[in-house]
């Protein structure tokens, strides 16, 4: 079994855009214009680098871990990884058989990534 991973730093990613647009935080506006700008606000989202903010000087610094997407995929994996030790520990604490694998499968953000990129590309 895995060592448990530091949860404030691998188990929690945080992304918000401080420069939205402010026609696109009308909830109730779900005009193709609107949908399109967030969609696009999103994939710019995943695209940018991992930043820290250095709290002596409250200025944003590169993380060194690559952009939003890949930061996304491993808090994924650590997540998809711990859930199987939980289904694993779960099906031998009832005296059952060991668990294998988990029913499903798992979505990166890569592919989410690709995704809205063929969505974007389809209109």
């Amino acid at each position: 079994m895995k060592p448990p991973h530091n949860r404030l730093s691998s188990s929690a990613i945080y992304i918000q855009e401080y420069n939205l647009d402010l026609a696109f935080s009308d909830m109730a506006n779900v005009t193709k214009e609107n949908l399109k700008g967030l969609s696009d606000t999103g994939i710019n989202l995943l695209k940018e680098k991992v930043v820290r903010m250095n709290l002596d000087t409250f200025n944003f610094e590169d993380a060194g871990e690559g952009t939003n997407a890949e930061a996304l995929d491993r808090l994924a994996e650590i997540l998809y990884e711990e859930r199987q030790d939980r289904l694993k520990r779960k099906s031998t604490e009832r005296g059952g058989r060991p668990f294998v694998e988990a029913l499903g499968n798992k979505v990166e953000a890569s592919e989410f990534y690709a995704a809205l990129i063929a969505w974007k590309n389809h209109e």
